[in-house]
């Protein structure tokens, strides 16, 4: 039996337990209320989405997908009103993207009939 499962669960159990404690050491008057919010929830599935999608795109050493999946992320956030947790998605966004040599050229290949901006 093959154990990618085992990494897929992990890394989205640890993107979840990350955003919750973020948001308990945000909400220390309630973190019970601010666990259980439809906006936490939600924010709870956004990381561990994007922990799940990240660490894919970093097992197959694609630095730009996860560039990729953190901008998403903090799109996403900053739709939603998020603004602090979207900055620091974003500054991840930007170092992954500085670290890729091509990234130039990565952006015109994966951008050809995507839309750009929100």
């Amino acid at each position: 039996m093959n154990g990618d499962w085992l990494h897929w669960a992990a890394a989205a159990v640890l993107g979840g337990v990350v955003g919750a404690s973020e948001l308990i050491s945000r909400y220390k008057d309630e973190p019970g209320a601010a666990i259980r919010s439809w906006p936490a929830i939600v924010y709870l599935a956004i990381n561990a989405a994007a922990s799940e999608s990240i660490r894919y795109s970093e097992a197959k050493q694609d630095r730009f997908g996860a560039g990729q999946t953190r901008r998403n992320a903090a799109l996403t956030l900053a739709r939603a009103g998020s603004f602090p947790e979207a900055r620091d998605w974003a500054q991840s966004a930007l170092r992954d993207f500085e670290a890729c040599e091509n990234a130039d050229q990565e952006a015109g290949i994966r951008r050809s009939g995507e839309s750009t901006g929100p």
